[in-house]
């Protein structure tokens, strides 16, 4: 596209901000209000905005990101203006996936960070930034992956989780304060006491002991009125109530070799 066809040019505007750049103020409006400076010294009409709020550019499957490729298939703009480069995709792969897939339609990608002239050089800047933004979001998980591990494994906090049951999670307040951590429900914590309680002093066996808060009318938290066996076993073979919590417990191994043959047959079939 060329300049003399930028006149008149019908735009959308796509905007991103992630979980993580929200808590550091980050928003939206401040992306969108910048894009429409831009639009209005260029006397573009602005078609329709898209906004993905708290979603990880690392992901290729965004509500809005999606709605805007089907709506660019339709010919309802006939471009898309981005205000960064990492506002459309933190990955190389998926960056190249959007932008052909939305030029195929002659839609047109413009960053507004970027210089405008459609050219080799300008493609290497677009995939050397994308570079740049999958790299950073590498370093950001993984700043983030050793901060929570040293706060479990040196401050000894609770880096917080859906709650077992019996407890509930109390987050750490913006302002500051006290950490997040877990206090324990009275009412569900008598009934876990009397779970233990069966097994030790009746002998009940898991089963029993489903039957018998199904039989007393005892709710489960949630997912329906009944007790499943499945919950019950994961509460008695809980080491968090005798106050032991575990924090990233996997171990990565190769499958057994049945495993692997299984698998080779169920693909060759």
């Amino acid at each position: 596209m060329q300049s003399d066809q930028l006149n008149n040019l019908r735009v959308a505007f796509y905007c991103r901000v992630s979980t993580e750049e929200q808590r550091e103020g980050q928003t939206i409006d401040s992306q969108i209000a910048e894009l429409e400076r831009f639009a209005d010294d260029r006397k573009w009409s602005v078609v329709d905005v898209y906004r993905d709020e708290g979603w990880s550019g690392s992901l290729l499957a965004r509500p809005a990101l999606d709605q805007l490729r089907d709506h660019a298939q339709q010919g309802r703009f006939e471009a898309v203006l981005v205000n960064d480069v990492d506002r459309l995709a933190r990955d190389v792969s998926h960056l190249g996936i959007v932008k052909r897939d939305l030029e195929s339609r002659n839609v047109r990608v413009i960053f507004r960070k970027l210089p405008g002239e459609e050219s080799p050089t300008h493609n290497l800047l677009v995939n050397i930034l994308g570079s740049f933004a999958e790299f950073e979001r590498e370093l950001i998980t993984d700043r983030t992956r050793r901060g929570r591990r040293h706060k479990v494994e040196v401050r000894k906090q609770h880096v917080g989780a859906i709650p077992p049951y019996g407890f509930k999670y109390v987050p750490k307040p913006n302002s500051g304060g006290e950490p997040g951590h877990l206090e324990v429900l009275a009412e569900e914590a008598a009934i876990v006491q009397r779970m233990y309680n069966w097994v030790d002093q009746d002998a009940l066996s898991i089963h029993k002991v489903v039957a018998r808060l199904n039989d007393i009318g005892i709710r489960p938290r949630k997912g329906g009125e009944r007790w499943q066996k499945s919950s019950v076993r994961r509460i008695l073979r809980s080491e968090v109530y005798s106050g032991v919590w575990h924090y990233n417990k996997h171990v990565s191994c190769e499958p057994p070799e049945t495993t692997r043959r299984r698998i080779q047959v169920q693909f060759s079939a």
